[in-house]
This record gives structure tokens, sequence and C-alpha cells, in this order.
């Protein structure tokens, strides 16, 4: 396939714009509470610091990886928890000797050890600013996307008045979005128009582009529900007007896209694909999403699965996904498989992020971070964790990733350890199942030990409330989880950020507990963290009395007025406008919808998919896989999804192969091969159409056509070829608007 020549593509309005090389996003929010102070380390300069990186890079980044997070707990450098050392002293000996029996060499061959202190300094230096550095501001980055894209779409013509016919559940989320703004004086958007209302509810509740027929449909629809019709119908409420049983129809009828792309995100959430049974597990949630099960039932039932076999239970996937080995492939640590369950559940149930506290008390290392977690002790947290105490998890075949996940004394491997630890001489009495629970005097692969004095029993570290005695803790920790306000809340913000692109309190991981009521403010300069807690709050319980459902919780959110407004403003936007919602907010599409979309959009697929949210976890061969790399995908082990734009992705979509191969002439069933072989010809008006269509989701403006139709009509099958391809370039393609 030939590209067009640098001087035409200037000339076409559609010219590329995917990623501005030069493009970073590094504005933040204005700070609103005061950053952690440094330790007093020599400060490098700009030559040593240039150096320092440059080995950190190319010797150090292969384990520790370049920000330092490391690919293990054990290799994590910015966590304070340093297993050899933390004083600049010992930052040296380890890299001037090196670890004996680790993957850690001495570096005193290579260097001087004048160049050894200084690539420590760097390491310490990296330590300290990542550990103390707040999350990266969604928000900030999602207005930035927003100012880019909306400056390059084309004019908006007129947008239709909103839907008046409603549920009224809805109106819970206009009038606190609407009275807050206007008690702020801050301007709105205008209602978005129908086309790109169609894209952008087809890639929010799909992942995938409209097609053609459905966008030419939709815009010439008169009806004025024809908004609320498409809703219903992407998100399964419309059953009871699908073909089907004549006398009993219900949620299973909604469309598989839906049902694949909300599999994929809660696959991604729980991380399935490491254990053994990622198939079943991801059956698992297929069903409950096309059952619409209650979410506070899923979540119980799997906090309190047992299985024989994982490849017998899909839902045990989620606690042994949880699992850690020990020193040998068949060893479980009991311990802290605890550990790992108490931080990822109290994490993506209830919002707040225990990682730091599973290592060591708040105070001293989050008081300029989270005002409640400053608060915390480590002992807390293991009685988080001795919850799942009597959960007894271990390899049937003593290898692989398959395992039982039964309630009892648990398999040990102790007595290989150093020590040689007798179970008879722990001072933990036996548990109603017999065993020895959770014991603090039990080694950690993860990390430093826990203190065997310690007063530990399980406690609920929200409430400090206890489990009935006599009732199998786990299932006590799922009601005390699932019946906390907490729980509701954490969700809906979570589901909110995934329509809104930021969450009402943000990250929607960090939530600090002590920042939430306006009524009982924090102390200065601590300010409150959600932009709307009244919403929060009430949107919280419509969704408690509404039974937990998902798939209503989203229907309310997209029949918002908030949800429909357009990315641009008539106005100057402003931080306070953007926190407060006064437009949508733009997102960069997620790795595999953005696949999904090139494969959509040119209708060739390969890589041994059609669809990547299909796949159980990150999928296809090995150009496949370079290409969601790229684009951020998790790995759902240590990487997590990361939609930051790039230099590298605009490369990826301007010369690989993968893209050039779906918009040849030449590529059998390519959308560009059945508009060039049409019989009779279709015209280049018409070629035009279907492009932006099929690519873009909308029509192209009169001067884009005009542009396009004169580049097809001068350079024929290759003209059309270069359309496509710009299309998919421009920086519109890879963000939802």
């Amino acid at each position: 396939m030939r590209k067009p020549p640098h001087h035409l593509l200037t000339a076409l309005v559609i010219v590329v714009t995917t990623i501005d090389l030069a493009y970073r996003v590094t504005a933040a929010d204005p700070p609103t509470e005061p950053s952690k102070a440094s330790s007093p380390v020599v400060p490098l300069s700009k030559a040593e610091r240039r150096f320092a990186a440059d080995v950190f890079s190319s010797k150090c980044a292969t384990c520790h990886e370049k920000d330092g997070r490391g690919k293990s707990p054990q290799l994590n450098l910015i966590d304070e928890l340093w297993h050899h050392g933390s004083s600049l002293e010992e930052i040296t000996v380890v890299i001037r000797d090196g670890i004996p029996e680790t993957d850690m060499p001495a570096q005193k061959e290579h260097f001087s050890a004048t160049e050894i202190t200084t690539l420590a300094v760097y390491i310490k230096q990296l330590a300290l600013e990542l550990h103390a550095k707040m999350p990266a501001s969604k928000r900030a980055t999602a207005s930035n996307l927003t100012n880019r894209i909306t400056g390059s779409l084309p004019p908006v013509g007129v947008a239709p008045k909103h839907p008046t016919e409603t549920d009224g559940a809805e109106q819970i989320i206009d009038r606190h979005i609407f009275e807050k703004l206007k008690e702020a004086g801050i301007p709105h958007a205008e209602i978005c128009t129908d086309s790109e209302f169609i894209r952008r509810l087809y890639l929010d509740a799909w992942g995938r582009l409209p097609d053609p027929g459905a966008v030419r449909d939709f815009l010439t629809d008169q009806s004025p529900d024809k908004r609320n019709r498409l809703i219903d119908y992407l998100l399964g409420f419309d059953f009871l007007e699908k073909p089907g049983h004549v006398d009993y129809k219900g949620p299973w009828l909604v469309e598989k896209p839906f049902l694949d792309k909300w599999t994929y995100f809660f696959g991604d959430l729980f991380r399935n694909g490491q254990q053994g049974n990622a198939q079943q597990f991801r059956d698992y949630i297929y069903t409950f999403l096309r059952f619409n099960i209650p979410y506070d039932y899923v979540v119980t039932d799997m906090l309190t699965a047992t299985a024989i076999t994982g490849q017998a239970s899909g839902v045990a996937g989620f606690l042994t996904r949880h699992e850690v080995d020990g020193l040998r492939c068949a060893d479980v640590m009991h311990e802290d498989m605890c550990d790992e369950i108490a931080m990822h559940t109290t994490r993506l149930f209830l919002g707040v992020n225990l990682e730091c506290v599973s290592c060591h008390d708040g105070r001293g290392h989050l008081d300029n971070l989270n005002l409640y977690l400053s608060k915390r002790k480590r002992v807390e947290f293991w009685r988080q964790a001795a919850f799942f105490g009597n959960l007894r998890v271990f390899r049937a075949s003593l290898a692989g990733q398959e395992f039982t996940l039964l309630d009892g004394p648990p398999l040990r491997p102790e007595n290989i350890w150093q020590g040689k630890i007798d179970k008879y001489n722990s001072k933990n009495p036996l548990t109603h199942f017999g065993g020895l629970g959770y014991r603090l005097d039990a080694p950690s692969v993860l990390r430093v030990a826990r203190d065997p004095e310690a007063d530990v029993f399980p406690e609920f570290y929200l409430t400090k409330e206890k489990p009935v005695a006599n009732i199998n803790p786990r299932q006590e920790y799922a009601r005390l989880l699932t019946s906390n306000p907490q729980f509701s809340k954490a969700t809906v913000n979570l589901l909110w950020a995934k329509f809104m692109t930021t969450g009402i309190v943000e990250p929607v991981f960090d939530w600090d507990l002590d920042r939430q009521d306006p009524d009982n403010p924090p102390p200065a300069p601590w300010t409150i963290q959600p932009s709307h807690p009244a919403l929060l709050n009430e949107l919280a319980t419509w969704f408690t009395e509404n039974r937990y459902d998902l798939r209503l919780l989203m229907r309310t959110i997209v029949r918002s007025q908030a949800y429909q407004l357009s990315s641009r403003l008539t106005t100057e936007p402003t931080d306070a406008g953007d926190q407060l919602y006064a437009r949508k907010l733009v997102r960069r599409l997620d790795a595999e919808e953005i696949y999904d979309a090139v494969a959509k959009a040119t209708n060739v697929y390969g890589h041994g998919i059609k669809f990547a949210m299909e796949q159980v976890g990150p999928p296809g061969d090995g150009e496949l896989k370079q290409f969601l790399d790229f684009f951020g995908q998790s790995n759902r082990q240590m990487k997590l999804a990361d939609t930051r734009v790039t230099a590298v992705q605009a490369a990826m979509l301007m010369n690989s192969d993968l893209v050039k191969n779906k918009i040849s002439a030449n590529t059998e069933g390519s959308v560009v091969h059945t508009l060039t072989h049409k019989d009779p010809p279709m015209s280049p008006e018409n070629m035009a159409e279907e492009l932006f269509l099929s690519t873009l989701a909308r029509f192209p403006s009169a001067t884009e056509k005009a542009k396009a139709v004169a580049h097809i009509t001068k350079h024929g099958n290759a003209g059309v070829e270069d359309i496509q391809w710009a299309l998919i370039n421009k920086l519109e393609f890879i963000v939802n608007y």
C-alpha cells in the first residue's frame, strides 16, 4: 500500500492527527494537600543524574523496571521496603558487591566507587520521589485531551433536545450536577449531537464502533425517545421486545458485544489469567453479567467459594488468583495469600488502598498522602487478613496453577524453612476448623516480617466489627463488606468513572475516608475528596435499594443529561468546570478497544481472533501482542492498563503492517477491497461517506468530503486506502468524545 505524499496530507482536512510527537500530558490539578517532604539526600548534578539514569535504564530496569516498581514486590524500589537496607551506605554495598544466590550481580568491576555512589544516590532519590508522589491526575489528563480533540473536530451542527421521557433515576444525577454548576456560576456545554452520542454510547457500552447502517438509521430517526431506546438495546433492557420464549423473557437476551466488553473489564479488574482456571473464571464473569446477577451476591460468591478443582468451579478463580508461591513450586504461602486477598478485596470493593499499611504503620509514611490511612496501624491490616485464616489452598498435583480451594487447616511448608517452625509452639489457639488460622510467626516472601507478639484476630477494617462466633469468617467478611455503605459508594464511583471518564472520587481506588463528609471537613490544608459528595451518597443509596443492579446503574448514568453533554464548550474551559462535569471529558480508548476499532472499521480480523475483548485475557500472536502492549494493555499481573498517549502509538498506527494489511485494497473482505470492487463501481462521494461511517462513525463535513473525493478521484484504489489510513490516524479515532 502506498501512503499519500506529505504535501497532500497537509492539504487534506483529514490530515493525520493521531498523536503530536511533541504532545505530552504533564499538567496536574492544583494541589489540595501538602507534598511529602523529601529526605535529606545530597542532590545530584544534571550530568550525574543523567549518567545514573542511563545506567539504571540499561542495567537495573531489566528487573526493577524503569520506574523502579519492579517485576515483583521483592524488586520494588519505591515501596520503602528495603530487604537489604535503605541507607545510602547499604544501597551502595548492594550495588558494589551484589547479593549472593540472587540475580543481583556485583558492579564493582564495571564502575568506579564514585560512580557506584552516584547510582546509589539516584536510586534513593528515585524511591523518595515516587513513593511520595500523588497518583497522576486523571482529570488533568482528560482535560488536556479534551481540549486537544475538540479543537480538531468538525463543526458541531444542531444538537437535539434531551428526551423528557425518563424513569426518574437519572434525575438524581442531573439535579446534583447542574445545581452545583449553577451555584458555582460555571456554564455547561450543550447536549451532544446524535452523531456524537451514538459513537460515544457504543464505545462505552459495547467497546465497539457502530455499524454504518446503525449510524444512518439513528441519524434519520426522528423519534423523541430514540436515545433511550438505543440505551435499552445496548444494555439489554429491551428483552421484552426481542424474539424468545413467548411467556418468559429476561436480561440474558442482552447482545454479545455488551457481555464481551464488560467480561473483559471485570477480567482486568479481578486480574484473571494467572491461575489455572482462567477460562472457567471468564465464563463465570460472563454468566453473572448475562443474567444480571446482583453485584453483592457476586462478590459474596467469590469471597466464599470452594472448589475441589478450579477446573470444576469458575468462581474459585477470584481467590486462587491471589495465591503466593513459596520456596518450592508446590508451596503456597498461606499468610501471604491472606494478605493479598485482604489488600485487593479492600481496594476493589471498598476503594481503599491498603498496600502501604500492609507493610508499615501509616504514621510517618502517609501523613501527607491519606489522612485516614495515616492513622492506621499494620496490625489492623493483619486482622483484615485473618478473616481468611482458615482458607485451605493447595496444588493437588504439586505443580502448575491448578488449585484446590477449601475451608480447613492450610497445608504449610514451614518445616523446610530455617528454624523449622513447630506448629505446636505457636501461641495461636486452634480455630473452629482445627487449624492455626493466620499465624504471625509464619515467614513471608512478599513483605517484611510480621510481629509475632501482636494481638491478631478477624476484625473488619472499616468498622472494627468481629465475625459472629461459629460462622465461617469468610462468610462474615463478605457480609460485613457488602453491607457497608462504602461498598455501594465504591461500586457507583467505579462505574461512574468508566462512563464519565473520571470518578466523583479520584483516583477510584485511593479513597481517603476522613475526607468524605462536607459537614465534618478535615483540618486545613486538607480538602473534601469527592467532587459531589451528596450525589455520591444519594446514588449509592439508590444502588443499594435497587439490589446492586449494575446494568440499571449503567442505564441511569447514560440516560442523564450530564453524560450526554457535548465535550465542546462555547466558553473557555476551566479546571473547576471539568471537576464539576461542565462538559463530557474525552478518554483515550483502551488498548483492546483500539484494536477492535481497527478490525471493525476495516472488516479485517486475523491474529487468531476476531475481537480482542472476546478473549479470556491478553490475546493474539506476537504482532498483535506488540500492538496491544504499545497501547498500554494490562498483563493482569503487575502491569495495570495505561491509557496515556505516546509517540510510539502514533508510529504503530502510521507504519505497522498490522494496520496497513487491514486497509489494503488487496486484502479480501476489507472495507477498502469491498468499496473498490463494487459492480457497478461506487462513486467517490459514496466511498468517502462509507469510509467515514465505517472508521469514525460519522458523516464527513462538507470540506472533508470534498478533499476526500478529490483524492480518491485522483489516485483511485490507492486513494481509498490513503483515506482510511488517514482516518485511522486521526486523534479522533482513538478517543471517545
